[in-house]
């Protein structure tokens, strides 16, 4: 799409964007061309991960005024070098492109990684927390991996309460692409939810809900986890409420050495690169228990 951009000349300042849909890959190269009789343009690349904007300066052009075919600029885009490149000139009778071979590398974004609780700031966080409804919560969240969103999202309907506490089942709504469905709930989350449901009934509805006996909210669930987080000592950095689910993930590796396919699976992960994560944490924590212990005596 070529079109003017925000406090641009009227003639000369231009952009030529490209959106990638939102969860795509660029694979192989992107190539797009413009017409245009400028000096400069500036291209920006709505990609998957990242958006930047880059100037670029065209060579002149000698075009006379009254020429109706402007010269086109051939780019190339990634992902090679990471990097844009104008090819220039292609094909027969095309003398007057434009070219420039000026390639601007693209910064990457550094992934910082997740947040999660260590087993001690785990069992730390779950001895504070005395309200039913709330450890019930909280319990689903880190037992099953579930986002702040998908706790409002749970019903009475999707409960079916077993022949005995292992077999308690629960339908989960995942979001962002993820796998949802039924499945056995882990006895710690069940055993919270049956002493919350004692209290709260089997109306249908909404399984946790507010004082005005709605959904409750991702603003109400986010307050929790700081209040919560707080009492129990925990750095804020972690106390939002996906480090659950990352706490989830991580300790579903290293402490009860599920496999990266079992975990992936316990999350409803649909790619397992999203996985992945949890098994470099773990890597990473091994390699610094043993720099610490170097030099144990």
């Amino acid at each position: 799409m070529l079109a003017k951009g925000p406090a641009c000349h009227p003639k000369r300042d231009w952009y030529i964007q490209i959106s990638g849909q939102k969860g795509a890959q660029l694979k192989g190269a992107l190539s797009f061309s413009a017409s245009f009789y400028l000096e400069r343009i500036r291209i920006r690349l709505a990609g998957p991960t990242e958006s930047f904007t880059a100037p670029y300066h065209l060579e002149a052009s000698s075009v006379p005024e009254n020429e109706s075919i402007l010269p086109t600029a051939h780019y190339t885009v990634g992902p090679e070098g990471n990097c844009i490149k104008n090819m220039g000139e292609k094909g027969p009778g095309r003398a007057r492109t434009a070219q420039n071979t000026h390639s601007g590398r693209l910064k990457r974004r550094k992934r910082t990684p997740p947040k999660y609780l260590i087993p001690g700031e785990k069992d730390a966080l779950f001895r504070v927390i005395d309200n039913p409804r709330d450890r019930a919560i909280f319990r689903l969240a880190f037992q099953h991996g579930l986002r702040v969103s998908e706790i409002g999202m749970l019903q009475m309907k999707d409960w079916r309460r077993g022949i005995s506490l292992d077999m308690d089942r629960l339908f989960l709504h995942r979001l962002k692409g993820s796998i949802g469905g039924e499945t056995i709930i882990v006895n710690a989350a069940a055993t919270a939810l049956r002493a919350w449901l004692r209290i709260r009934g089997t109306s249908p509805g909404p399984i946790f809900t507010s004082r005005n006996h709605r959904p409750i909210s991702r603003r109400r669930l986010d307050e929790l986890m700081k209040h919560y987080c707080k009492l129990a000592g925990i750095p804020d950095e972690k106390a939002h409420f996906h480090s659950l689910k990352h706490t989830c993930g991580t300790l579903l590796h290293s402490e009860q050495h599920e496999s990266i396919v079992d975990v992936q699976k316990h999350l409803g992960h649909a790619d397992i690169r999203n996985t992945m994560i949890y098994a470099q944490l773990t890597d990473e924590a091994n390699q610094a228990r043993a720099e610490r212990l170097r030099d144990w005596r």
